[in-house]
């Protein structure tokens, strides 16, 4: 997975590895369609630019009758649309969230769709890959950055549509994607999501998959010693 690296930073590159199954919190949309959702780098810290990380995929079966993974590609003719995108904020930890009026008051909410800040958010892209890989990390990735402030408990919400173009895919003999759905010949179905993705112990989908939290900013080795001579 591709990760944000600057001079200040370099020596949390080896931190940031963790493929986005290890990572990213998984959601079943229906109809083969899955999504994982996660923070851009892992671990995370305030004080370092992150983002909304989103792999979108499609599950069907290939013509030997195995399971195939396709990661849905917008430059290759997909529809990807994304109408909803929003950063939850709480300094106490945050429940499981199905929908706005389980969100706590007090809770910060967050439109990533316009720009906010120092560090404006972007309209969520197709960053890179191809969607014919089977491994989540190296497939396209969608996402935008924002630089968190506050360490605490951060959440994601996002809507939107997708659908495979048929082309795209190879579905088996007997026509049906993995959640018996035709496919032979048959453009896979289009499927609209509305969901919450919740760091920590407020992921829906505990103990398999979820994302961490942002911790406080991490000490660099050598920065701190060199901030205290400058001091004298």
């Amino acid at each position: 997975m591709k990760r944000f690296i600057s001079t200040a930073v370099l020596a949390l590159a080896a931190l940031s590895a963790a493929p986005a199954g290890q990572a990213h919190e998984f959601r079943d949309l229906g109809s083969g369609y899955g999504i994982w959702v996660g923070s851009y780098n892992e671990p995370a810290y305030a004080g370092i630019i992150n983002g909304v990380d989103i792999y979108p995929q499609y599950e069907y079966k290939d013509t030997n009758g195995k399971i195939q993974y396709y990661l849905v590609n917008q430059e290759g003719g997909d529809t990807v649309e994304f109408t909803v995108s929003e950063i939850l904020y709480s300094d106490k930890p945050l429940p499981v969230i199905h929908s706005a009026g389980d969100i706590p008051k007090g809770t910060l909410v967050v439109n990533t769709l316009v720009p906010h800040g120092p560090v404006p958010p972007s309209p969520i892209y197709q960053k890179y890959g191809t969607g014919d890989l089977q491994y989540h990390q190296y497939g396209p990735q969608y996402n935008n950055h924002f630089m968190p402030v506050n360490p605490g408990y951060y959440g994601f919400h996002i809507a939107g549509r997708m659908r495979v173009k048929f082309a795209n895919i190879k579905p088996g003999k007997n026509g049906l994607n993995s959640q018996g759905v035709p496919g032979t010949n048959v453009a896979p179905p289009a499927v609209v999501f509305n969901e919450y993705f919740i760091c920590g112990a407020g992921s829906q989908d505990k103990p398999n998959t979820s994302f961490g939290c942002y911790d406080q900013i991490l000490g660099i080795a050598g920065i701190g010693q060199a901030k205290a001579s400058l001091a004298k």
